[in-house]
């Protein structure tokens, strides 16, 4: 009996249907031991926890302390370095040849000299040239000496071109002679002239002929680089600062001297009778100093003026980046292979139909 008994139970007892939305919770699980232990040991780390978090604070302020001290030790490497580059960067300046660069500045002076010594005479020649027209007015004698004074700058601008491509052929010292003789005979003859139009195409002669002002700055490049060319090229304008004060005042004592000057002033006890010359040339004074300076110039500029680099390849090397120096080899090279017709610059059309297939 018994064994039906339980064999019907058995049979009879259905499981529950189970919800997959909501399942049921799972059954609470009994206290064990090691729940007790792992609630002490978690007791015990939240009781230790300052001291490491101490620790671990000395530790971050000792490494930043650390990174600080390197980076000032980086620092005071860094800034020795710099001072030595420094040093060893102004021991390598190249000398410049001073000798040169006087020759070659006391040229241009004679260039600014004979075009601003008219600045303060201009008017007076104008008015002295139509002397003998009473018509004339202030206003066409200040656009007729204007055009008289602005003569010689334009044609010098016409020859510039001229005067560049000659010292790139032949040589800037011997164009820079060769100029310093056109203008010194020129503005001698300036002084002669007895008409405007004489005057103005005698002026013009001397700016076209003057190929000075193109062929300074040249000259000095040649003979600096880059660690002295700032002391070369600031002579240029000491040059053009003397020319535009010295030459205007100077050629105005010189102008008019038979009633300018005492020694010719009959009035005076011991005057002595004025030259012809400088009745009938008013000018030709004020104009011909600038021939007489003009002479020691030529001279001087003829011995020692030395416009050939001696030593420029070697200070190039030492003061020029190796870029530069790659790109200046490499041009030269190109440059001679183009002149020689060695230079094939027509491009291949397999490099073309790669360039293609490769789009």
């Amino acid at each position: 009996m018994c064994k039906r008994i339980t064999t019907s139970r058995i049979e009879r007892v259905r499981l529950p249907a189970m919800d997959p939305i909501h399942p049921p919770p799972p059954p609470p699980m009994k206290e064990n031991a090691t729940e007790t232990t792992t609630t002490k040991r978690r007791a015990l780390s939240c009781t230790s926890f300052p001291s490491f978090a101490a620790s671990g604070a000395s530790r971050s302020i000792n490494s930043n302390n650390n990174n600080t001290n390197e980076k000032r030790g980086i620092e005071t490497t860094q800034r020795k370095e710099t001072d030595e580059k420094k040093k060893t960067k102004k021991k390598q300046i190249t000398t410049l040849d001073w000798t040169t660069v006087i020759a070659i500045q006391s040229c241009s002076l004679i260039s600014i000299m004979s075009s601003t010594f008219i600045f303060s005479t201009g008017i007076f020649m104008v008015k002295n040239f139509d002397r003998n027209n009473v018509k004339e007015d202030e206003a066409k004698a200040a656009l007729r000496c204007g055009l008289l004074i602005a003569s010689k700058p334009f044609f010098s601008a016409m020859s510039s071109y001229m005067w560049g491509r000659s010292g790139d052929r032949i040589g800037f010292k011997f164009n820079i002679l060769v100029s310093v003789i056109f203008v010194a005979a020129i503005n001698l003859a300036f002084g002669f002239a007895e008409t405007y139009t004489q005057a103005v195409w005698v002026r013009s002669l001397s700016g076209f002929f003057d190929g000075i002002v193109v062929l300074v700055k040249p000259s000095l490049s040649l003979i600096s680089d880059k660690t002295n060319a700032n002391r070369a090229f600031g002579t240029t304008g000491l040059a053009y600062g003397l020319g535009t004060s010295i030459a205007p005042a100077i050629a105005s004592f010189l102008a008019f001297p038979c009633t300018s000057w005492k020694m010719y002033d009959t009035k005076n006890e011991g005057g002595k009778e004025c030259p012809a010359l400088f009745e009938k040339y008013p000018f030709v004074l004020s104009s011909s100093w600038i021939t007489i300076v003009a002479v020691p110039a030529f001279v001087f500029a003829l011995v020692c003026m030395k416009i050939v680099p001696p030593t420029r390849a070697a200070a190039a090397v030492e003061n020029s980046s190796r870029e530069d120096i790659e790109k200046a080899n490499g041009f030269s090279i190109s440059f001679e292979m183009v002149e020689t017709g060695k230079l094939n610059q027509s491009i291949p059309e397999v490099e073309e139909e790669e360039e293609e297939e490769e789009e």
